[in-house]
């Protein structure tokens, strides 16, 4: 079940997908993506029994995953998914002297943890040496500008 982690409430849309941990003949399979219901519910099909890695993802949510989700032959699993809101990150360049930098080059990246997949974002500043990056765990981040 797909819910928000701050409210609880059902989350309807959010696309879930599952990835087998270890490779069949060298090639890693993921289902095709499912959509949860109104309920926050969703179901994915044939997947088997074995180890799994889960990622959920939605609109105004940062990324979700779980690493290792076990399956056994018959066995139906129930898993909440508890998104948090994604957050933005505003990031302002200056040169050495203080002075907004506009056009500087910003990679973003904030590294996988056990509920997180990597994220790495690239832009650009704005006239204003201003830019904007959405879709960030709470969490810690590295940036990099240049110019």
């Amino acid at each position: 079940r797909a819910i928000d982690a701050a409210s609880g409430e059902a989350l309807e849309g959010v696309e879930v997908a599952a990835q087998r941990v270890a490779a069949v003949n060298g090639v890693p399979r993921t289902s095709p993506p499912v959509r949860s219901s109104r309920a926050g519910s969703f179901a994915i099909e044939g997947l088997g029994p074995g180890d799994f890695e889960l990622r959920a993802m939605a609109p105004g949510y940062a990324p979700l995953r779980l690493e290792r989700v076990s399956l056994r032959r018959g066995q139906d699993e129930e898993i909440a998914l508890a998104l948090q809101s994604a957050l933005d990150l505003h990031v302002r360049v200056r040169d050495e002297a203080g002075e907004a930098l506009p056009g500087a080059e910003i990679l973003v990246r904030q590294d996988a943890d056990g509920a997180r997949p990597r994220v790495v974002l690239e832009g650009r500043s704005d006239a204003a040496g201003m830019a904007r990056f959405s879709g960030l765990a709470a969490g810690p981040v590295r940036v990099v500008a240049r110019s």
